[in-house]
């Protein structure tokens, strides 16, 4: 019998929707006969009380318990693991699988505060047409992210350096201290810092020193073609030609931040970019010590006065979708 893992993040969402959620995937992978494995309580089996198999689990902090589930997930071959949650939920099960070296297909259905990365191509209205058995999937490489040369995570969707993170807070989106976060798993709201000092960013030969810097953000690049010809923005239109990788950005206003909406006109922003080849890495120095990291959205270590190094990895995951990537590369959004 085929095997599917199924796993909440029980930090994102509401009860209800997820309630929802676990039904829909109930129906569809009972249906064609899989054998269903979650997580305990708010985990998966709150949510799907028809569960084959639940996974047993001790007291453990969130990251410990996603990594105990999808090992237990591995270990036992399940062909999908879905997981149902934000950018930031996918980028652990994601950062798990490559730990772990496995080759299980992954699968993300929107339930977090933001869901506009390329590993959660499913949401509700999707989940109800969708067809396990139809799956498309395409092998992602994420960037890597290290600090003073040692692995510390990876970012599917973008690598920030700033001192707030997205989240939500009584329903509404916020930002919080990466700081406190990071110092007392607190989350506290915060506006983003408009001026973080002085950073040094170097490719190759190329060195450039930027001041009053608000962020610095780096994204991988998956469709380059989505950009071509597109001039309006600005030096993305070069990526199909030059077969870039990724792009890093920085600017003095805060671009990661929630009052960016219909009625947010900011004055003139100054930004600089630079366009990344796979073969090529990006070298960051700091000088601002609230400058923290964060992955996907997840807060990872603070920069201080290390050199952050950031390249793509020539190991990937793989995703699945509904539809081919070239017709499928959008983000879900909110």
């Amino acid at each position: 019998m085929r095997r599917v893992g199924i796993i909440f993040n029980p930090g994102a969402g509401k009860s209800s929707f997820f309630r929802a959620i676990g039904k829909l995937l109930y129906q569809t992978f009972a249906a064609s006969n899989y054998h269903l494995i979650t997580g305990p309580g708010p985990f998966g089996a709150c949510y799907m009380p028809k569960a084959t198999q639940v996974v047993s689990l001790p007291n453990v902090d969130l990251p410990v318990a996603f990594r105990t589930i999808v090992k237990a997930f591995v270990d036992q071959g399940v062909e999908l693991i879905i997981g149902v949650g934000g950018d930031g939920t996918l980028n652990f099960l994601a950062t798990y699988l490559l730990e772990l070296r496995a080759d299980t297909v992954l699968m993300g259905v929107a339930g977090g505060t933001a869901n506009v990365g390329p590993l959660i191509r499913f949401n509700a209205a999707r989940l109800q047409e969708f067809d396990p058995d139809k799956l498309y999937t395409r092998n992602l490489c994420p960037l890597e992210i290290r600090l003073e040369q040692k692995l510390i995570g990876y970012a599917f969707v973008d690598v920030v350096i700033g001192d707030t993170f997205l989240g939500t807070f009584q329903g509404h989106l916020e930002t919080f201290s990466a700081s406190k976060f990071l110092k007392e798993g607190v989350k506290q709201p915060q506006l983003p810092s408009q001026d973080l000092g002085c950073f040094v960013i170097k490719k190759g030969i190329q060195r450039f020193e930027v001041k009053h810097i608000a962020q610095i953000i780096a994204s991988p690049l998956y469709y380059t073609q989505f950009y071509k010809g597109k001039a309006i923005t600005g030096a993305l239109c070069w990526a199909p030609f030059l077969g870039a990788a990724a792009a890093v950005v920085w600017t003095n206003v805060p671009i990661i931040a929630p009052q960016i909406s219909s009625n947010f006109y900011p004055e003139p922003v100054n930004m600089g970019m630079i366009l990344v080849r796979p073969e090529e890495q990006v070298e960051i120095r700091g000088m601002a010590h609230s400058a923290c990291i964060i992955a996907d959205g997840n807060p990872l270590d603070f920069l201080g006065d290390k050199t952050l190094t950031i390249l793509t990895s020539k190991r990937g995951v793989r995703v699945a979708g509904p539809r081919p990537l070239e017709e499928d590369c959008y983000p879900l959004g909110l």
